[in-house]
């Protein structure tokens, strides 16, 4: 059996989220009304600046650690997280990632402005749903059966509502910002489950951060995707996380034996 752990304040965590979303959604209104492109050195800067904030939610967290030891592939999570692998294989398919870095090396001029938003966006979503708000999450269901699992669920709901600023500050078509608000939180639920699985965030980050290294990272999407194959893709994905955290919840200790180190 395993305990859970998490380290620093919950107050402060919540801090550091709001503040995280404040600065990020903030910023970018901030840029439209002074009419300052993703190509312009305040956005370069701004990109930087949220760098930081994710390195200062690291220190605010305490712990990449999510249980006293790491849960790994052990029997019953082993199916399901070899099922894990298979579904990020294919999500990565699907995204083009072997095309999107062919773009990217084919315009030179871009390649940095790419290289600090993917992995501004990796690292700050990351620290902030499956860091800050997963240990907040986790710590509010610490005396329930499924700590890890309303901890992934609703991180990943809030990751997903969060793709909602496409269509209020980007233009982005209703549907088309549904759509992601929808895989998003498919995907946040399958990064729950690395999350989890590595016992840390930084297998998370990068391959967060590769899934964003694409040349439109910056552009509104414009064409909306079938749902009828987006079901049939991305349901399978949220059962099979699901499946995983259920699984891994069933190694945590229950009730009281949960060790949270919680200072205010």
């Amino acid at each position: 059996m395993f305990s859970l752990v998490t380290k620093g304040s919950q107050r402060n965590k919540i801090a550091m989220i709001l503040i995280g979303l404040i600065i990020l959604f903030g910023s970018d209104y901030l840029l439209q009304m002074m009419h300052l492109g993703h190509s312009s050195i305040q956005y370069f800067g701004l990109r930087i600046f949220i760098i930081l904030i994710a390195i200062i939610n690291l220190f605010t967290l305490g712990t990449n650690k999510i249980t006293s030891q790491r849960i790994g592939y052990r029997r019953p999570v082993r199916t399901a997280w070899i099922l894990t692998i298979i579904c990020l294989v294919i999500v990565f398919m699907m995204s083009g990632f072997i095309i999107n870095v062919a773009q990217v090396i084919e315009q030179p001029n871009h390649i940095l402005q790419v290289i600090i938003m993917a992995l501004s966006a990796g690292m700050f979503e990351e620290t902030v749903c499956r860091g800050l708000m997963f240990s907040v999450f986790a710590n509010m269901a610490k005396n329930g059966k499924h700590p890890l699992l309303w901890a992934g669920i609703l991180n990943s709901a809030i990751f997903g509502l969060l793709h909602l600023n496409n269509y209020f500050s980007n233009g982005q078509g209703l549907n088309i910002t549904v759509q992601q608000v929808f895989y998003a939180f498919a995907i946040g639920l399958t990064f729950s489950v690395v999350h989890i699985a590595t016992n840390g965030l930084w297998v998370g980050i990068i391959l967060h951060t590769l899934f964003d290294f694409q040349p439109t990272i910056s552009s509104a999407i414009t064409q909306a995707n079938n749902w009828i194959v987006l079901l049939i893709i991305f349901v399978p994905i949220i059962i099979i996380a699901i499946f995983y955290l259920v699984k891994a919840d069933s190694l945590v200790k229950p009730g009281m034996d949960i060790r949270f180190n919680i200072q205010y």
